[in-house]
């Protein structure tokens, strides 16, 4: 199977949608309470801060994204998480077993999160990424297959990654994947 690609990221997707949330409560609470920062060091700060999330949606940045997807390193990283899940015989990725590492996912990004809470944005990834990567049985459940479900990762590091680099893809993703295996 050929992979559909990632869809168009934009700022709804749902953990950058997250981090632009709490971007916007930390300004709040820049604004309330400077914690003894020079007004003009802190708007610097967060200027800096819209800057780096800006540069990440130039048609360059984007277009090398997009290419970072098919570089076999970080193909090969992802296929570590691929052996973790449960699949059946046709190694077809079902709801379940996805939410119970994927939650556990979500804990590697941000460990500050209950397990509540990961479990919720568990659940909110795997509708975004049946909508968008999902292939179905006769009976109508979605699954993921190798390729789509390489998608639907590779759109999660896009997303958690501070650089456009191979390299700190790479790491990101090698990374998690220790911390994972922590858990």
């Amino acid at each position: 199977m050929e992979s559909k690609g990632p869809p168009k990221l934009d700022r709804k997707s749902s953990i950058f949608n997250f981090l632009l949330e709490e971007q916007a409560k930390k300004r709040k609470e820049l604004d309330q309470d400077a914690n003894g920062k020079n007004p003009a060091t802190l708007q610097a700060e967060l200027k800096e801060l819209d800057g780096k999330i800006d540069s990440f949606y130039t048609k360059e940045a984007l277009e090398i994204r997009a290419q970072l997807r098919f570089h076999k390193g970080i193909k090969e990283t992802m296929l570590k998480f691929w052996d973790l899940y449960d699949r059946d015989d046709e190694g077809r990725l079902y709801r379940t077993p996805y939410l119970e590492i994927h939650q556990l996912l979500a804990l590697v990004f941000v460990p500050m999160w209950s397990p509540e809470i990961a479990f919720r944005i568990a659940i909110k990834d795997w509708n975004h990424d049946i909508k968008y990567y999902a292939s179905k049985t006769e009976e109508g459940l979605p699954f993921l297959d190798v390729v789509t479900y390489c998608d639907s990762l590779f759109e999660l590091a896009d997303l958690w990654c501070d650089s456009i680099e191979v390299d700190d893809y790479i790491e990101l993703l090698d990374a998690s994947y220790t911390k994972l295996l922590e858990l």
